[in-house]
Parts: C-alpha cells; structure tokens; sequence
C-alpha cells in the first residue's frame, strides 16, 4: 500500500469520525436508494422473496451470529487457531441448517433464538478448547 492510499484511508476515516451523523444520513439515502432501485428495475424480486422467506430468514440469521459471534470475541482473533476454528463452526453450522432444512422441516423464527442461543454456547467452548490445543501445541513444537 502507497503512502497515498494510506493518507486517502486515515482522511476518509477522519471524516467519518468527525461527522459521524453526516455519514449515518448519508449510508441511510444509500440504501433508500438501493431499496428504490430494487422495487422500480426489479419488482419481480417481491414474489421471488415470498417464495423463499424461509431460506432468506435462514441466511439472514446464520449472518446476524456469525457477525454477533465474531464480533464477541473479536480481540481473540491473533490467537493460533481461531479463523480455523471459527470457519468450521460455521462451515458445520451451515450445512446442519441446510440439511435440517431440506430434510426435516423449515426453522422457523421462534426456533432460531433457541438454536442460535446453543449454537453461542457450543461456539464458546469449541473456541476456548480449540485455541488452547492449537496454542499448546504450537508451544510443543517450538520447545523441540
């Protein structure tokens, strides 16, 4: 990264620190617009959303905890084996909601607050367990 850059980077992040108000107002016609857009060039995409609520709940929530999980722990993030741990928490996480999906029957929203609530308690652990292994035997193998 040029030093330019790098300036542009802190300038742009100075503003937005300094106006934090003008900036949400901003991000907000942003999306207004994006919304606008979506309903005038797509309207096809109202009919395509009833059809696959369900599957759009799914991602939506499977995004909120993966976003609330990481961000909870987030000063964990240089320790040995967390992005590893965390993808393949989520990477099951998926695919358990994929096949449970297809398979038994759709989540609905009352469930999700009951799985993501055991989903939180398994993460946790699995992260703590899972860095600690991975830290223990990083130090195994430089100690040879």
């Amino acid at each position: 990264m040029s030093v330019t850059e790098t300036r542009r980077k802190l300038a742009l992040a100075t503003r937005i620190g300094s106006y934090p108000f003008v900036f949400g107002i901003l991000l907000a016609f942003v999306l207004a617009g994006a919304l606008l857009a979506v309903q005038v060039w797509l309207p096809w995409f109202g009919e395509y959303w009833e059809r696959h609520k369900l599957l759009g709940q799914g991602i939506y929530f499977s995004f909120f905890f993966f976003v609330v999980a990481v961000g909870s722990v987030w000063s964990w993030r240089r320790r040995r084996g967390f992005w590893l741990s965390t993808c393949g928490f989520f990477l099951i996480h998926i695919v358990a909601v994929f096949l449970y999906t297809n398979y038994v029957r759709a989540i609905l929203v009352w469930q999700w607050a009951i799985v993501l609530f055991c989903e939180g308690w398994v993460f946790a652990i699995v992260l703590v367990l899972s860095t600690r292994h991975v830290g223990r035997h990083a130090q195994h193998q430089r100690g040879r």
